[in-house]
């Protein structure tokens, strides 16, 4: 697979949760080296538009993609950001209302 689609990425995602809810080394792994982390469980580059991979730990912590200001966003950007294109891995977080910290 050599292409970063929304299945590409919701599999990466799976994949690095799993890995890092049970082998300690990649947890590290993705907190020390994220670009590094999932290219190893994708196998493909990062594509250079995508500057930063960031892994929390925090249950406080929730991250957002702003697009650049002044910007419209097209139908294409809006059908990649509601197909999950975008890459949010949260190690161990759980969000839900009802969740214990």
């Amino acid at each position: 697979m050599s292409d970063w689609t929304p299945e590409a990425v919701e599999r990466v995602q799976r994949e690095v949760l799993r890995r890092a809810s049970s082998d300690s080394e990649f947890r590290q792994f993705c907190l020390d080296n994220p670009a590094g982390a999932v290219k190893s469980v994708s196998g493909m580059e990062i594509p250079e538009n995508v500057p930063t991979i960031r892994f929390v730990e925090k249950r406080e912590e929730m991250v957002f993609v702003l697009p650049p200001a002044g910007d419209t966003l097209s139908d294409a950007d809006l059908q990649q950001i509601s197909g999950g294109a975008t890459m949010s891995v949260l190690l161990g977080g759980d969000y839900g209302g009802g969740g214990s910290k």
